[in-house]
């Protein structure tokens, strides 16, 4: 697990806001469960990891509404 590509994503999620019109002003942080602090970044959903070197080479929240 890279710690500081973790970090990154994490606040990255924090953010952002969905659209209003889609499913409300839930919070992507609300809605990605998976991401937590103290956890591998390459098990979260939407997170593409090589299998070699173990970073992120992949992010798709395409199902967490974000265009």
């Amino acid at each position: 697990m890279m710690i500081d590509e973790s970090s990154a994503l994490l606040q990255f999620k924090s953010s952002f806001t969905k659209n209003p019109f889609s499913f409300g002003w839930t919070s992507l942080s609300e809605n990605i469960v998976t991401w937590k602090n103290g956890t591998d970044c390459c098990s979260w959903d939407g997170i593409t990891c090589d299998t070699i070197s173990g970073h992120v080479i992949g992010l798709n929240l395409g199902r967490e509404g974000i265009e």
